[in-house]
């Protein structure tokens, strides 16, 4: 009389297993290391664990609030750094090759969402000097209605010797303004390559060298009325200070802007042609 029973408990577990089985073949499992939980370590120093990473849109460089435990993860990460100044953390922002995104000052995705992390450090307290920020591009399966669940990796390293190139870039771009100039017309500025490069450049040095600043002084042609060019100039200058701030991610108490209308120029204001070079902003390191 027992055997119906075995037999029906032995039907019954290999029902169960076989549900699971196809479960597995049909959803397989994420692998952790793709987009599983975020885990941020420094040797036995440092390690925190949480079921949540730091989430970005599809095509957009700005992080995502509200996700459990990730803020309280960067303010131990911060509290961590600003404790140990002798460390650095690499921020890698990661991007797939099908996502869009430009951005004017040479910046791919996955460096401007490493920046963003960095100025999150940065609001925390912690120095930009023992920040440094990379970018990947790799295929990435993290996407979930158009939201990426693991968008930068972060990594504990000595703090990185910076000196040889803050040296090159201070004896190339020190005292020596990078000049933007405009079409008729436009409010966005004419950026070239290496010109790109160049800030680039600029934006390591403010954030390796303290109280590294960037002079922003707007000016015109003699075209007009004297006060009218003054403000138009000075108009220009506040326009490239913000232009800096959304494209390359610099504070605003790092730039010093100014309007100096026609009262500097590069070229006689004789021809057209040397008008335009005079119409221009100069963003100069100091």
């Amino acid at each position: 009389m027992r055997i119906p029973w075995l037999w029906l408990l032995f039907f019954l577990f290999w029902l169960v297993a076989a549900y699971f089985l196809c479960s597995f073949l049909i959803h397989p499992p994420i692998a952790a290391d793709a987009c599983g939980g975020w885990e941020v370590k420094d040797g036995r120093n440092f390690n925190y664990e949480n079921s949540n990473d730091i989430h970005f849109r599809k095509n957009r460089a700005a992080h995502l609030a509200g996700y459990t435990g990730v803020d309280q993860g960067m303010n131990k990460i911060a509290k961590y750094l600003k404790a140990n100044t002798q460390r650095g953390l690499t921020i890698t922002g990661l991007y797939d090759d099908d996502e869009n995104y430009s951005n004017p000052l040479g910046m791919n995705l996955g460096k401007a969402r490493a920046n963003d992390i960095k100025n999150w450090l940065i609001n925390l307290g912690v120095s930009s000097q023992q920040l440094d920020t990379k970018s990947e591009e790799r295929e990435l399966s993290c996407f979930r209605n158009d939201t990426l669940r693991r968008g930068a990796m972060l990594a504990f390293a000595p703090l990185a010797d910076n000196s040889t190139r803050i040296a090159d870039i201070k004896s190339r771009l020190f005292g020596k303004p990078v000049t933007l100039y405009f079409n008729t017309g436009s409010d966005t500025p004419n950026i070239n390559a290496q010109q790109q490069a160049d800030f680039q450049d600029l934006f390591y040095y403010l954030d390796k060298v303290p109280g590294a600043k960037l002079d922003v002084h707007g000016h015109t042609d003699n075209a007009g009325n004297l006060a009218a060019n003054v403000t138009l100039s000075q108009n220009r200058a506040n326009d490239i200070k913000n232009y800096i701030m959304t494209n390359g991610g610099v504070i605003a108490s790092k730039m010093d802007t100014n309007g100096f209308g026609p009262n500097a120029p590069i070229a006689p204001n004789d021809t057209p042609a040397n008008m335009a070079l005079n119409r221009r902003v100069e963003v100069t390191l100091k």
